[in-house]
């Protein structure tokens, strides 16, 4: 049975909206002694402030951070000044996630040539055309490089700043890792 929609996007939207007066700033984010501990666990200084601003998300206004979403300043600034950490780390918070996407995809791109050639028995040149795998929104993947022996798969993704990308060779050499990313 289908349920029905009390309220519109339109309406909803305050109820989901980041606090933005600074008093509601305070009321809502500040952190507790505990808070703080548990946010001082996390080793880099990106990664603190990123956790404490996914727990006073969930706090209010209850819920995560879309991908591409970033609290107003005001708010960032207040959480960035208990945890110690320069609001401007928030963005390499954010860009851990897309190099982490990208790897996943371009591993799965391998296993998915593996999967090809056992049917094929050559690797494919087209990532669309491998079992099993769906790639990531964003994520820009290149499987041209692929013969009956070996293949190699490229692989970036627009919103990273701090790589330029990631490459999965099959042969990559003695000594050398299969996947090298920069």
């Amino acid at each position: 049975m289908a349920r029905r929609r009390l309220l519109s996007d339109e309406q909803m939207a305050p109820f989901w909206a980041w606090a933005s007066d600074e008093r509601e700033i305070v009321r809502h984010y500040t952190l507790s002694a505990a808070d703080i501990e548990l946010v001082a666990k996390r080793r880099a200084g990106a990664m603190r402030l990123g956790f404490a601003v996914l727990l006073c998300g969930m706090r209010f206004p209850g819920r995560l951070l879309d991908v591409p979403e970033t609290p107003p300043a005001p708010v960032l600034a207040f959480i960035a000044d208990q945890v110690g950490v320069p609001a401007s780390e928030f963005a390499a918070y954010r860009q851990r996630g897309y190099r982490s996407q990208l790897v996943a995809d371009v591993r799965n791109a391998a296993t998915g040539e593996e999967a090809y050639f056992v049917d094929n028995d050559t690797y494919s040149t087209d990532c669309a055309s491998l079992p099993g795998f769906v790639q990531s929104d964003g994520v820009v993947l290149d499987c041209s490089t692929a013969d009956s022996t070996t293949f190699e798969i490229s692989g970036s993704h627009p919103s990273m700043a701090y790589t330029t990308g990631c490459t999965w060779k099959s042969d990559p050499g003695t000594g050398n890792a299969n996947l090298s990313c920069s």
